[in-house]
Parts: C-alpha cells; structure tokens; sequence
C-alpha cells in the first residue's frame, strides 16, 4: 500500500538585495570604490521583509541617493542595479545624524517593495521586480556600461543644478561660472553624439569634472 507524502514548496531568493553605500576609512571619510550593504541575502525563503538604518557621509546633504542592487560582489558596481531612490532630506544635518530607515519588503512573486524614510519626515517608496537566475558576465558589463553612463547624467544634472541654484550660483566667481557652463555644454554635446559610449568612457569623463566639480561643491556645501 504506498503512500503520498505531502512536501512544501518554498521560494527561495536566488541572489542577495541591498543597496549602494559609501566605504569610509579609519577617520570616517569616503574612501574607495561604493560597496554594497545586503538588506536581505541570497537563499532567503519568500515572502522577506528586512529593515535596516543608515546614516549620511556628507554634512548638510539636502538629498540622499542610492541604488537598489541585487548579486553578491562587495563592490557595488559590479551587481545589478534594479532601481534607484532619491529622497529629500527635510532638515540639513551634520554628517552621521540624519536616520534613513531603509526596508526591503518582497513578495512570493519578486516584486520587491523598496521603502526609505528620514526620521518622522520624508519617505520615498519604490517598487522592482528581482532578477531570477543567474547574471551573465555579457549582461553584467551592460548593467556597468549603463549604470556608468546615469551616474555621469546624474553628475552633469548635479552642475546643471549648481549654476540655476541662486544661493549657489551667487557665491561662484566669474571663470568658475564660465567653465561650469562650458562643460554642461560639453557634456550635453557627449551624450548626444556617443549615446553607446564604454563604461571606461564615462568613468573617464566624470573623473575629469569631478577634479574640477568636487573643491567647488565641497565649498558650497
């Protein structure tokens, strides 16, 4: 007389979920290559739900980004990026103050729900479907291609946003004006005529603005 045994299936997340986050050194300062902080690991049974706090880098930072990753390399560059969040800071604080509660919620159908919130203000929530499977090195360097290339828009958005601020705008002497201007330009001009630039291309680029770009935005801030 045989029998049937009854067996649960169980759906396992096949990668881990986190988000980009800035390395510091020994004396907490940026150092290196963004990493990924794992809000939620690999082989994690469905449905999962995880909460995590972060804090800022920067002093007086009026809006936090970052990147929800999904893959199991430290360097977060070389994950999948599923989306991204941008969120208002309501109160400009020093470094290490503001509390951004970030949660990770997702469901048997790997739809995950990304929710982050600065203390009792503001919260932005967005939700991406999680990657089954696995990633392919080919699919890896096109999601580092593209994610080189928003990361460039994002820098050149960040000076655009520099010279049409008035408080900003105002404390830039003339030749500081002139040359942000004339890379904004130079920049529009790149992204129209090299609309499938290398990964290498872009880093290149931004590194070029940023030696210029990055004392100017550290006296403003």
């Amino acid at each position: 007389m045989g029998y049937t045994e009854s067996i649960d299936m169980v759906d396992i997340l096949p990668l881990s979920l986190g988000i980009e986050v800035v390395p510091e050194d020994e004396d907490g300062d940026s150092d290196g290559d963004w990493l990924m902080a794992t809000l939620i690991p690999k082989n994690s049974k469905l449905p999962a739900k995880f909460e995590k706090v972060f804090t800022t880098t920067m002093n007086n930072a009026a809006w936090i980004k970052f990147a929800i990753l999904q893959g199991e390399d430290p360097i977060a560059d070389k994950n999948v990026t599923l989306g991204k969040i941008k969120l208002q800071v309501p109160h400009l604080l020093p470094a290490g103050e503001p509390q951004i509660v970030v949660t990770f919620d997702v469901d048997r159908n790997g739809v995950l729900a990304v929710t982050a919130k600065v203390g009792d203000g503001a919260q932005e929530e967005v939700s991406v479907e999680v990657r089954r499977g696995t990633i392919s090195e080919k699919d890896l360097d096109q999601l580092a291609r593209m994610e080189a290339k928003s990361a460039y828009e994002d820098l050149v958005s960040e000076l655009m946003d520099t010279l049409n601020d008035d408080d900003k705008s105002e404390k830039l002497d003339e030749n500081e004006k002139a040359t942000l201007e004339e890379m904004v330009n130079q920049c529009n001009a790149f992204i129209m005529e090299t609309p499938f630039a290398s990964k290498d291309e872009y880093e290149g680029k931004k590194q070029e603005i940023k030696v210029f770009f990055d004392p100017i935005l550290a006296r403003l801030q």
